[in-house]
């Protein structure tokens, strides 16, 4: 979510991070939707509206599958990622602040 949602994330107590990111990330969403002149348009949305809790794969075919599905989805959204991103300074705070889940690829039982 650039560099705004990681230096915000360095200044907020984790539980009121995850506010935080679910009004932030639509924002940066819908800005990069926008710079990227995408016409986004979303059939059947009250169906998505319907689900409480629910899995999306993406299979990042392209640069912009997360902000779509972050604008597209119009939800709080929590990511799955390697275990090595959560690492990066800065962006690991921001990643585990986010809510967002760490995976080890490397160890398939966990």
């Amino acid at each position: 979510m650039g560099m705004g949602a990681v230096i915000i994330s360095l200044f907020f107590r984790p539980s009121k991070s995850y506010k935080i990111f679910d009004v932030i990330a639509p924002v940066w969403a819908t800005i990069l939707i926008f710079a990227a002149g995408i016409k986004l348009r979303i059939h059947n949305i009250e169906r998505i509206k319907k689900i409480k809790n629910c899995y999306f794969i993406a299979n990042h075919q392209g640069s912009l599958d997360i902000p779509l599905i972050c604008k597209g989805l119009g939800k709080p959204i929590r990511f799955l990622a390697k275990k090595e991103l959560f690492a990066i300074p800065c962006f690991g705070t921001m990643m585990r602040r986010a809510g967002h889940v760490r995976i080890d690829r490397a160890n398939a039982k966990l």
